[in-house]
This record gives structure tokens, C-alpha cells and sequence, in this order.
């Protein structure tokens, strides 16, 4: 056991130094509640190398769709969840400032990071405060002003996987609901489930209909909300 952990340090350290010579800056933040990772989970700067192969060849660019790649970071200061954002560089002008969480870290490897491209809040469309009570409620349509905040100012991966089912008025006019994928960390103290909304930070509202649970962090499925 203490020569696996002797190995693992080495390991880490070793990430850690190639970091240091090729990598970028990078701020690591840590949510801590639903508030988001930015709002008081900013832990400290340090030196990030992203690459989309293990080896860390630096030869091959990310790719279409959602965009895993691998980092070398001192993996012992580092929690699947964390958040990586890439700073501004003044001799790297044109490499992106993008932020990453993690996704999963082992040991003797380089940390699987997933990059986000999109920023999500998630509201209770029912809070359900009569739930115990009898009788009817009140008829109301879609509405945001009976809406409840649970989650805000999450960075997330979000991409479209499909296209779903026409509305039920069955209208010429009608047009099918746009169907996504939403990779993103478990958010501390919030049980995602069925029928949640979810705005991104243009405006554009879904609601879940889908809700996993992995290894890799949480992966929802949502439909667009029709207008």
C-alpha cells in the first residue's frame, strides 16, 4: 500500500511539473452549495496542461461534439467537480479562455475533463407546498412567476441529441420540441428529477425529462420548452 502511494505522489508530481512548463493558467473552483462554483468556491491558481489524448502529444484539437479531453494537473489538490477556467494569457493571445470540470481522476493517469460551452440555472416549476392538502388548484399555464430557484450558474456541456415529438394540438404550424444532452457535476445538496426547468443563460428554457446518474457526473435530458 505505501508503494502505491509512493507511486501515486510520484505520478502527481510528474503531471504536475510537465503542467508547469507547458501548461496554462487556469482558476480552480469548487461549488460547495447550488449557488454555482463561482460564487464562493474559487480555491487557488495553478498551472493546467488540456490535451484531447492521454498521451498529452499536444497533436491532435478537440473535436464536434461533447468534448472530452485529459489534463495534466496536480492531481493530489484536485475533486471530480472541480471547475478549471482558463485565464488570458499575454503571450498565448489567442488560445481560448475555456472552462472544464472535471469528470473523473485516477490515480496514475491524467484527469478526464469535460468543456463546457453553455451556463444553466434550474427552477422547481411546482413547489409543491400543498402537496397534503385536498382539492383543486387553481388552472394556470406555463408561467415563470410561481417558479423556485434551486440551482443557479452552472457551466455545463449541452448539446443537441435529437428531435422530439410534435405538440399535442396536432397544428400546421406546429413544430417538433429540440431535444439535449446536459453533462455537468452533481450539484451539492440538489436531487435533480423529472419535470425541473432549466434556462440557459440566453434565455432559452427546457424542461427535464431524463435524469442519470454516473460515474462521470450527472447527464440530463431535456426538451425546449414551445413558445
Amino acid at each position: 500500500m505505501m508503494r502505491l502511494t509512493c507511486l501515486q505522489n510520484k505520478i502527481a508530481a510528474g503531471l504536475s511539473k510537465v503542467a508547469s512548463i507547458l501548461g496554462v493558467n487556469v482558476k480552480l473552483y469548487r461549488a460547495t452549495d447550488s449557488t454555482g462554483p463561482y460564487e464562493n468556491g474559487y480555491l487557488f491558481n495553478t498551472l493546467c496542461l488540456f490535451d484531447s489524448a492521454a498521451s498529452l502529444s499536444g497533436t491532435s484539437p478537440l473535436i464536434w461534439g461533447h468534448k472530452f479531453a485529459f489534463a495534466a494537473i496536480n492531481t493530489s489538490a484536485s475533486k471530480c467537480g472541480d471547475y478549471l477556467v482558463v485565464q488570458s494569457d499575454t503571450e498565448l493571445l489567442s488560445y481560448p479562455q475555456d472552462t472544464y470540470f472535471i469528470a473523473r481522476i485516477e490515480p496514475t493517469r491524467p484527469i478526464l475533463v469535460v468543456l463546457t460551452n453553455e451556463v444553466i440555472s434550474i427552477f422547481e416549476s411546482d413547489v409543491s407546498s400543498d402537496d397534503k392538502s385536498v382539492g383543486l388548484r387553481p388552472p394556470e399555464g406555463p408561467t415563470w412567476k410561481s417558479d423556485r430557484i434551486i440551482a443557479e450558474n452552472w457551466p455545463v456541456s449541452m448539446l443537441k441529441s435529437g428531435t422530439g415529438n410534435r405538440p399535442a394540438s396536432r397544428l400546421g404550424t406546429d413544430i417538433p420540441s429540440g431535444s439535449f444532452e446536459i453533462l455537468m457535476p452533481a450539484i451539492p445538496n440538489v436531487t435533480l428529477h423529472q419535470g425541473l426547468r432549466v434556462k440557459t443563460s440566453h434565455g432559452v428554457a427546457y424542461h427535464i425529462y431524463s435524469v442519470e446518474m454516473t460515474t462521470f457526473g450527472t447527464r440530463i435530458a431535456v426538451l425546449a420548452d414551445q413558445t
